[in-house]
């Protein structure tokens, strides 16, 4: 019989937090889930780890031959036989009453096809080079609701919002096996059709349904670590004489090209490569790959639209650490002046975008003060903020704080 929740964890050399992603899922007493994890091809040991479990809600898969990111995930999706899917990333986790907020939300919400979660952060030791030294993020408020995806798409592209704003099939949302098979129906059977999964699913389910539930309860752990392909991307030109990095973030993208899935022709290669500030890059790449009919790739207004936000977040001061902003400029400047789109366009529009992305995040600043002050005052935990690492070394560590 099958379960009501389907998690899928896909995994390559990740055995070192892969454990505690799967503790935090079975340390549950829900029965009525499925907890598949899918080992690619890894060589550090973690098939082997694992056989040591001895659970019935835990199925343990390998794909046929090793596969891309996305490619990896699409197979996984096909081991799923349940009524609600997420995939979480090998260094994330959940919450304590995961599954009983689930089923609260989804009984009392019978409608909807989508739900996202208020992101919760925990950076893994290590971490520290991109991320600086915050170790846990968590805010709390009790309350829902529905939001519209084309509202939030039409945020995301203009750079008011991040890609992990829409509901994607990943971790901090969960996701109607029947949305997924809709999509893949019209999709000439996969799901993915470009190499940034996590990306590609926000703009897929978003262009495909009305609405989606906005709960303000965070109930999974965001992990980054050293292992995270993120931080491998956006470390790789940091340590000239270190290949690690360098090595997986290529990986990323040879393995993409075998398995058919490449960056959009409408953006440059090395420009999406220096794009970590500016995320949106990829959501239009992933917008533009998009293979069944919609407006929203068609628009020249969009295009435009966002690579003036993408040029107003590498100017904008951040706290991450990251090497390629440098190399960012000249990429960008690359890319517009094929005349593809309207230079004094895009400029006249980064005024205005960059002034209100200015503005919003004075008020976040703002906002997390105020919200620190209330939380110490009311003795709450509506906001923790971390940034000592203590005992804090593992998703157990974290929920032991909540």
């Amino acid at each position: 019989m099958s379960k009501k929740y389907t998690i899928v964890i896909p995994s390559m050399n990740g055995g070192q937090y892969l454990k505690h992603a799967i503790d935090s899922v079975l340390s549950e007493k829900s029965q009525n889930f499925q907890l598949v994890v899918s080992i690619n091809h890894s060589t550090d040991g973690s098939m082997e780890m694992l056989r040591c479990y001895k659970d019935d809600r835990l199925k343990l898969v390998m794909p046929p031959k090793k596969l891309s990111m996305a490619g990896h995930y699409e197979w996984c999706i096909d081991q799923a036989n349940s009524e609600w899917l997420t995939i979480m990333g090998d260094d994330d986790g959940i919450m304590p009453g995961f599954f009983e907020y689930l089923d609260y939300l989804t009984n009392k919400w019978k409608e909807v096809e989508a739900i996202s979660f208020k992101r919760a952060y925990f950076f893994w030791p290590g971490a520290e080079k991109i991320f600086g030294d915050i170790v846990l993020h968590y805010h709390r408020k009790n309350s829902e609701k529905l939001l519209s995806t084309k509202s939030m798409l039409l945020k995301v592209f203009s750079s008011l919002k991040e890609h992990y704003d829409l509901p994607q099939l990943y971790t901090n949302n969960i996701i109607r096996k029947s949305l997924v098979e809709k999509i893949k129906c019209k999709s000439n059977g996969k799901f993915y059709h470009e190499m940034t999964p996590d990306v590609y699913s926000g703009v897929a389910i978003a262009l495909s349904s009305k609405v989606y539930l906005k709960a303000n309860r965070p109930i999974f752990w965001t992990g980054s670590s050293p292992k995270s392909l993120g931080v491998a991307i956006a470390n790789r030109e940091s340590n000239k004489n270190e290949n690690l990095d360098k090595d997986k973030s290529n990986e990323h993208f040879n393995l993409a090209i075998e398995d058919g899935l490449s960056i959009s022709k409408h953006i440059n290669k090395d420009l999406y490569k220096k794009s970590d500030l500016s995320l949106v890059i990829y959501a239009y790449s992933a917008l533009t790959n998009i293979p069944f009919d919609n407006n929203w790739k068609k628009s020249k207004f969009i295009k435009t639209l966002v690579f003036s936000g993408a040029l107003a977040k590498n100017i904008l001061p951040n706290s991450l650490n990251i090497e390629s902003k440098k190399d960012f400029f000249y990429e960008f400047n690359k890319q517009i002046n094929q005349k593809e789109i309207n230079r004094f366009l895009v400029y006249c529009l980064f005024i205005i975008v960059f002034n209100i992305i200015l503005l919003n995040q004075c008020i976040s600043f703002f906002n997390k003060l105020f919200l620190q002050m209330v939380s110490y005052l009311s003795g709450k935990n509506k906001l923790i903020y971390i940034k000592k690492r203590k005992n804090l070394d593992t998703i157990a560590d974290a929920n032991k704080t909540l």
